[in-house]
């Protein structure tokens, strides 16, 4: 390639060719692959909390029930 038909954002790195644009690109999957795995991971962490304050009711309603009927039925 002669210089003056060189792309401004290509350049000689040791003995590999490098594309700027390409490394762009990887940094943009790499963030894009991150940003979906923080969004799986909110969604998941909503599902589990849910779950979880359904069970701590549910326990606390089992424990009143159960110390209501020693309080009056023992």
């Amino acid at each position: 390639m002669l210089p003056a038909m060189r792309s401004p954002w290509t350049g000689k790195h040791g003995l590999q060719q490098f594309d700027l644009a390409e490394m762009l690109m990887d940094n943009f999957v790499y963030y894009a692959v991150a940003l979906l795995m923080v969004i799986i991971a909110i969604v998941a962490i909503k599902k589990m909390a849910g779950c979880v304050v359904r069970l701590v009711v549910a326990v606390v309603l089992i424990a009143m029930l159960a110390a209501l009927y020693y309080k009056f039925f023992s």
